[in-house]
């Protein structure tokens, strides 16, 4: 993985990005403002906590709607790059873009500032993990969260996600989240993809991925015990589920997270400059 320009950046009203192409992802986010953007002819507005992921080759132009602040992360992938489910989507993916609607808050808000202070520290191999391991958390979260919010805005599943979440400890079978929800195994195996683009399977590893990821940051809580407090029983099974997942090790992950809550409070992280070129 090669990283390149990272930063925070403010944009006056009326001042523009572009037109430009790059040969890398644009990760772009808004955090104050609104920002208009153009691509292949497309026009959207990003506002305050929303997030674009720009593929390689991407023509775009934007234009500041309101005085907005923004970050901006740009990564390419290479051939040695470590590939975590989240990784295989983009790889296939050659033009065009993904975007986040207002997800730019909490946690989520202080992982990308904790990657762009990475960016200010000097480049050794440790620090490179760290960076790799931090940008694989973003894009890991914001694809669970897009899934997650599609789901919870459906009161319908409601009762299913709250009986998944007070049973994330135990095995789980599809006849068993059929019965919550009163349906056929084949019924509501049907309908729960058509509602939501992914299996009900699906879902539940990434809640107890989710889960861990927050006890790994927010707890001390040994991690030979977290396997099994979120249905996994076998240690070996639960980093190979969490690398997969998040692409470095539960252990890496921990170690990354208490180096990033340090680097907040130096003061090489305070001092973040504009990107440079486009967003």
């Amino acid at each position: 993985m090669k990283f390149f320009d990272y930063g925070f950046g403010v944009l006056r009203v009326a001042d523009q990005i572009g037109p430009i192409s790059l040969p890398c992802y644009d990760l772009l986010g808004v955090h104050q403002g609104a920002l208009d953007l153009t691509i292949h002819d497309k026009k959207i507005t990003l506002s305050a906590g929303e997030i674009i992921l720009i593929y390689p080759s991407t023509r775009f132009r934007g234009r500041c709607r309101e005085a907005c602040r923004i970050s901006v992360q740009h990564f390419a992938l290479t051939d040695s790059s470590p590939t975590p489910q989240i990784f295989d989507r983009l790889q296939n993916h050659q033009r065009g873009y993904e975007r986040y609607r207002f997800m730019l808050s909490g946690e989520l808000d202080r992982d990308i500032h904790r990657a762009i202070s990475l960016s200010f520290m000097q480049e050794t191999p440790a620090v490179k993990e760290l960076r790799v391991a931090q940008l694989m958390l973003i894009l890991a979260e914001l694809d669970g969260m897009v899934h997650r919010s599609e789901i919870d805005v459906n009161n319908e599943w409601r009762p299913l996600i709250e009986w998944l979440e007070q049973h994330i400890d135990r095995t789980v079978s599809l006849e068993d989240m059929a019965h919550v929800m009163g349906l056929s195994v084949s019924n509501f195996r049907v309908r729960f993809h058509e509602d939501h683009d992914m299996s009900p399977g699906r879902y539940l590893h990434q809640m107890r991925i989710d889960e861990a990821a927050r006890m790994l940051r927010e707890t001390s809580v040994p991690i030979k015990s977290i396997g099994p407090l979120i249905g996994y029983h076998e240690l070996a099974s639960f980093y190979r589920a969490f690398r997969k997942s998040v692409g470095t090790t539960p252990a890496d992950y921990r170690k990354a997270c208490c180096l990033n809550s340090y680097i907040n409070h130096t003061p090489a992280a305070q001092s973040h400059t504009p990107p440079k070129g486009g967003g």
